[in-house]
């Protein structure tokens, strides 16, 4: 293999030796770069549709809390048609739906949601709420699916994102319904069917906020700043939570509870939570996005200049070489010759590289170095080939020309010997 490849440079000639083996580092450098830079730029691609997937889920839980609102209105007062509230953050999502359903592709749980709506506005009862909240909350699933967020990489986003579009909507529904039944029993204890809807919604009451305490722990355990940003949001919450589940209960057990203030205490700590959760996880996303960039444009840099400096070196080398084997000769033929200063070259290369006689910048060494030397570079190219002959008489040179008036004398073959 190795004879081969040798056999197939001896071929070629030095320049193209050298641009054959540059081109090949060049071409793996070349891929390895665009690897790294493929990689990273998918990661920014990714995060970036998370944070549209933040940018859809705003609006889409605003929603749903001025949906809860209204619902336990609905059920303390069953009548009047859909509020000016409620359609206005329903115009708003359907704007941002518009905007965004390119990127994100949410056309077949928004069909289901705008067909809930419809039948909203047209009899609007609680049963008519309850779907267009369960319509909702499928929505804000789908659109965690297809931005991403339900696939996020990094452990404290992942829990966030979990928190907010599963654990705390699932939370707030049925938190609603429990308050709702409260409202309609009207201070009196729960009998009969309420009853039963109240004894299954307290145990899932309960399962959704554990869940969501389980996913911010470890968020924060994972992230510590994450605890600061909710800054007791959660803790509210809780709080809301267990008062919720007191009165439930009493409820339940045959007594008599007021919960007229629930609802909108519920929907406060729900709201308070909401953006604070949000918010911070899009603050997440967008540092990590600009982490990745700059690592991004980090390995670009690095692998400009690494090739660059790897070319500099490389015909560095090619010209130390070259100027070893081949002397002023090569020099005065190389492409750099019509510089500006190729003739500062041809006498400094003069200077160096040829017998005592060419040191000084003669008329003849800068119009070319190798012509009045030429005889003295042939013997040098014979003694590069043949070292032991270095101390050879120079009749016995090979090739050399005994009868030849530009002969050396016999100081300048001791020098060279």
């Amino acid at each position: 293999m190795f004879r081969l490849v040798a056999r197939w440079m001896q071929r070629l000639s030095y320049p193209t030796r050298f641009a054959v083996i540059g081109a090949v580092f060049a071409i793996a450098l070349f891929y390895l770069t665009y690897g790294l830079y493929r990689s990273n730029q998918d990661n920014v691609d990714f995060s970036s549709k998370e944070v549209v997937g933040v940018q859809y889920l705003q609006p889409a839980m605003s929603l749903l809390l001025a949906l809860e609102q209204e619902q336990a209105q609905r059920a303390a007062a069953d009548k009047g048609a859909v509020s000016s509230a409620l359609e206005a953050q329903w115009s708003t999502l359907q704007q941002t739906h518009q905007a965004l359903n390119g990127q994100l592709g949410l056309d077949k749980g928004w069909t289901a949601l705008d067909g809930a709506w419809q039948k909203l506005k047209g009899t609007p009862a609680l049963a008519n709420y309850q779907a267009v909240a369960d319509s909702l909350l499928d929505l804000i699933g789908l659109a965690s699916d297809q931005s991403n967020l339900t696939l996020d990489p990094d452990i404290d986003t992942f829990y966030l994102m979990d928190a907010v579009t599963v654990q705390w909507p699932n939370w707030l529904n049925r938190s609603t319904q429990a308050n709702a039944l409260l409202l309609q029993a009207k201070g009196q204890p729960l009998v009969g069917t309420a009853r039963d809807q109240a004894v299954g919604l307290a145990p899932l009451i309960s399962d959704s906020l554990q869940n969501l305490q389980h996913d911010l722990a470890k968020a924060v355990a994972y992230n510590a700043t994450v605890k600061a940003s909710l800054a007791g949001s959660d803790e509210k919450l809780a709080a809301q939570s267990a008062v919720n589940a007191a009165a439930l209960d009493k409820a339940i057990a045959g007594q008599a509870v007021a919960g007229s203030g629930l609802p909108a205490a519920t929907l406060d700590v729900a709201t308070h939570f909401q953006q604070a959760t949000l918010q911070q996880l899009g603050s997440l996303l967008e540092a990590r996005i600009a982490r990745i960039q700059w690592q991004r444009d980090v390995y670009l840099a690095c692998a400009a200049f690494a090739f660059l400096l790897s070319t500099y070196l490389f015909i560095a080398l090619y010209l130390s070489i070259t100027a070893s084997w081949e002397g002023s000769r090569f020099m005065c033929r190389a492409w750099w010759n019509r510089l500006p200063l190729a003739g500062w070259i041809r006498v400094s290369i003069c200077k160096t590289r040829t017998k005592p006689a060419c040191w000084r910048p003669s008329a003849r060494c800068a119009t070319s170095c190798a012509k009045p030397c030429s005889n003295w570079w042939k013997h040098h190219a014979n003694w590069m080939a043949r070292p032991t002959m270095w101390r050879m008489a120079p009749a016995r040179w090979p090739g050399a020309v005994t009868a030849n008036p530009r002969q050396p004398p016999a100081w300048q073959r001791r020098w060279r010997s």
